[in-house]
């Protein structure tokens, strides 16, 4: 009984926050109730938090509940698009490491069509991050379609709008390497290693060194590369270093 009246008393605050403009206080009192297995609570908390959504579609922290009562309750789809929304949100408020994990989940829990990923990349035209969220899972589906040259197309695009990633980089190689012979990504390569290094990955930055030379064994940059990546990598021996 004391849990149900503290409930309730919680809905009734989020309620009053709401029309009184109060969001955060809403949010607030909306969080003091446990997450719960009763799907008419989450349907309760579910209402609350989608009224602060129509008073403010960027409110974060509403949609990422909302998203979490969806999925309570077992309705998956649409939790993933209201993480989708949620991974919009942060992106305008520039939370990128949040936002590509709710894209990630939104992903996962609904998946996009080609058609749908095309109609993602016109509506985030504004927003560069989504964008090269968007290119990247593109070219991924059009790589396991066997669309090779349109998946390359994608990955390129989204590395004009990022070009940090070593995963990213790597996608592009492989599916250069499809359809051309593996000179034709040495500068690729190049950067991947790069990328490596700057990650203090030295171990992989390494790795890829040496298979620039596999390929190119005269390649300067490469062995100037792999060098100070070797170096880089080998722990200090005993009196070496600082005092």
């Amino acid at each position: 009984a004391a849990f149900g009246a503290a409930v309730s008393l919680s809905l009734g605050l989020a309620a009053a926050s709401v029309r009184a403009g109060k969001l955060v206080e809403a949010c607030s009192a909306l969080s003091r109730i446990r997450p719960s297995n009763d799907p008419d609570l989450e349907r309760k908390k579910l209402a609350a938090y989608r009224s602060i959504v129509e008073s403010d579609s960027r409110n974060a922290d509403a949609l990422e509940a909302m998203a979490d009562c969806l999925e309570r309750i077992g309705r998956t789809k649409e939790a993933g698009e209201t993480s989708r929304m949620l991974a919009e949100a942060l992106s305008m408020n520039c939370e990128y490491p949040r936002a590509e994990e709710a894209y990630r989940k939104a992903s996962q829990a609904a998946p996009q069509s080609l058609e749908e990923l095309r109609d993602a990349l016109v509506l985030h035209s504004h927003d560069p991050f989504m964008q090269f969220l968007d290119y990247v899972l593109y070219g991924d589906l059009l790589f396991e379609r066997g669309d090779i040259d349109l998946a390359l197309d994608a990955y390129h695009k989204a590395r004009q709008i990022s070009d940090e990633r070593p995963s990213l980089i790597q996608k592009y190689i492989d599916a250069l390497t499809q359809i051309a012979p593996e000179t034709e990504a040495l500068t690729d390569m190049l950067t991947l290693a790069q990328r490596y290094a700057e990650t203090g990955d030295f171990q992989k930055a390494a790795e890829t060194y040496s298979h620039v030379l596999l390929i190119d064994p005269a390649n300067e940059s490469a062995k100037l590369g792999k060098a100070a990546a070797e170096n880089l990598e080998m722990p200090a021996l005993p009196g070496q270093g600082g005092a």
